[in-house]
């Protein structure tokens, strides 16, 4: 993953220019949130959105969600719960399952 920005980069300079697609972007937040990086993989998201303008699907959301489990950490969880909202993606059983499961570790 410590090599993520400098493909992104190369991805960017590359001759012709090779754009990151909404697969990309999910294959590094899933990476990032996996690896234990739940900051960098909300940075990436917010990039995404703000310079790629991609909204992000339920994969997406749900890779995130189980970083906040990992990391134990419900105040995020219900800041993409309410993006998930606005974005109009709806959750499936697994996310709900995974904020069950947020909760119960949290105990929040």
């Amino acid at each position: 993953m410590h090599r993520v920005s400098a493909l992104l980069q190369d991805m960017k300079t590359a001759v012709p220019p090779v754009e990151p697609d909404i697969v990309t972007y999910s294959t590094i937040v899933k990476g990032y949130c996996n690896s234990g990086n739940l900051d960098q993989a909300l940075q990436v998201f917010q990039q995404m959105q703000t310079e790629a303008e991609f909204v992000p699907d339920e994969v997406m959301f749900n890779s995130l969600l189980d970083g906040c489990t990992r990391e134990q950490r419900p105040d995020d969880a219900l800041k993409l719960l309410a993006n998930m909202k606005k974005t109009g993606v709806m959750p499936s059983n697994f996310t709900l399952s995974v904020v069950v499961k947020l909760f119960a570790v949290s105990g929040a």
